[in-house]
């Protein structure tokens, strides 16, 4: 069994989104950088949780409340 290293299977970029980050714009951050996570940070860039492409598949299937990344984001970030 080959053992996989964190450095072959993270992203060059680091992408993250503040909590106030809107769904429409978490959408196009996990396309243009073909993600399917991003982590949501405080002001001091630490981690409070990630929102999912499930995350957003479930909140757009529910269609209720507000919809920026404090609203999707599973917390807390386990990192």
């Amino acid at each position: 069994m080959r053992h996989r290293r964190v450095a072959d299977l993270m992203t060059p970029t680091a992408v993250s989104v503040q909590r106030g980050t809107p769904f429409k714009e978490i959408a196009r951050l996990l396309k243009e950088f073909d993600i399917s996570a991003v982590p949501v940070v405080d002001e001091a860039e630490r981690p409070v949780g990630v929102v999912s492409e499930a995350d957003l598949l479930r909140k757009r299937s529910s269609g209720s409340g507000t919809n920026t990344a404090a609203d999707l984001m599973t917390s807390p970030a386990i990192t």
